[in-house]
């Protein structure tokens, strides 16, 4: 189960009716905006010279949050839009930016804090990712809004799968394994 990543931070629960509030782009605009929030907080621990553990954690919270965050667009989300809007570039563009995400991660995964090029592969993690999400909204996620579809459902699906990925093992879907000072920790036994 991951720690690191608070399913507030992706979805909402109405408080009245006590179903989701499930819009796709909101929830992935929510999720970039907690993104970007994270990546400042790493920053700022820089700045103030705060101590590796500090910075570990946050970094350790920034790529379980990240991971799963490429996930769920990799498997719901992208197929989705790439089936409506028949734009093959748009997947292709997506998936490399993914991948060149998950490489920064996995480099961070073999590093140790306070090795030469931790904090700098954190900021430009942080730089390629604020670069690709700012990107996303302003091409795929505006083509979504204008194009009418409804997304709700669509939300639904991509919150139950944020909260599976969270009691999962994030390397099934080949992402790096997260190791335990990141705030990943092992099952439970007869956990899902």
């Amino acid at each position: 189960m991951i720690q690191a990543v608070s399913p507030r931070v992706f979805v909402r629960v109405g408080q009245k009716q006590g179903v989701l509030d499930a819009d796709a782009v909101e929830m992935l605009t929510r999720d970039h905006d907690a993104l970007k929030q994270l990546f400042r907080s790493y920053e700022r621990l820089i700045d103030r010279g705060r101590d590796l553990e500090s910075r570990a954690l946050l970094a350790g919270r920034i790529c379980c949050h990240l991971s799963v965050h490429l996930q769920i667009e990799e498997e719901i989300f992208l197929p989705w839009v790439q089936a409506a809007a028949d734009r093959p570039n748009w997947l292709a563009c997506e998936l490399g930016d993914h991948a060149c995400c998950k490489e920064l991660i996995a480099r961070l995964d073999e590093m140790e804090p306070g090795d030469d090029g931790y904090d700098t592969s954190v900021v430009i993690l942080s730089a390629y990712a604020a670069l690709h999400m700012d990107e996303e909204q302003q091409s795929i996620f505006t083509w979504v809004r204008r194009s009418g579809l409804d997304t709700t459902a669509l939300g639904r699906t991509m919150a139950e799968r944020h909260r599976a990925a969270l009691c999962g093992d994030v390397t099934l879907a080949g992402l790096p394994r997260l190791p335990s000072r990141w705030g990943a920790r092992p099952r439970r036994s007869g956990a899902s």
